[in-house]
């Protein structure tokens, strides 16, 4: 009996640093709980999830690529391939695509360019802060980026154009609001505010 406790306790010890390790990077996964709200719906869904994005730790959800970036990937990890085919041959029309892997917006869903283009000029004031992204040309014409006192990134634009008075607002995603934040930094930049 006491071999068997020594063996027991040696065995302990020696894989605990194993299992720990758990991705490939040996660090706790970015994405860990990102296949959570996929638990009891489409059969093994969860579990590819699970193993496409926690376990090999590639993707973070907070961080948009392009479509290009995963297809490179893809190419490069035959295993990492299997998962995601499998994951989108038998997720159903209301499943989510892969969680953990989000796309780039190519466009502000606040405002177009040709909107930033027709009524920004040299004269606008541009600021970029932790909390607040924006180009102010005057009192009627403000396009703002921010993160409002709930934590959730926001967007606001008011300007005039060819139909009128133009006034929006709206609660955006973390990928919109990183596509917004762009389009004004490329145009302060583009305008040397």
């Amino acid at each position: 009996m006491k071999s068997f406790i020594i063996s027991l306790l040696i065995t302990t010890l020696f894989s605990a640093p194993l299992a720990a390790e758990g991705t490939p990077d040996g660090a706790t996964p970015a994405n860990e709980g990102v296949c959570d709200a996929l638990q009891g719906g489409t059969p093994s869904l969860y579990g590819l999830c699970v193993a496409f994005c926690e376990a090999q730790d590639t993707f973070d959800e907070e961080t948009p690529v392009t479509q290009e970036t995963v297809d490179e990937y893809l190419a490069s990890s035959k295993q990492s391939q299997r998962i995601y085919d499998k994951y989108n041959d038998r997720k159903e029309a209301t499943d989510p695509t892969m969680p953990c892997i989000v796309i780039q917006q190519d466009e502000c869903p606040c405002w177009t360019q040709d909107n930033l283009d027709g009524a920004v000029t040299a004269n606008a004031k541009f600021f970029d802060t932790q909390f607040q992204t924006a180009i102010v040309e005057d009192r009627k014409t403000t396009f703002r980026v921010f993160t409002s006192y709930l934590g959730t990134k926001a967007c606001r634009a008011t300007y005039i154009s060819d139909g009128g008075f133009i006034r929006y607002s709206s609660t955006i995603t973390l990928e919109e609001a990183a596509v917004c934040k762009a389009a004004l930094i490329d145009k302060a930049s583009e305008l040397s505010l």
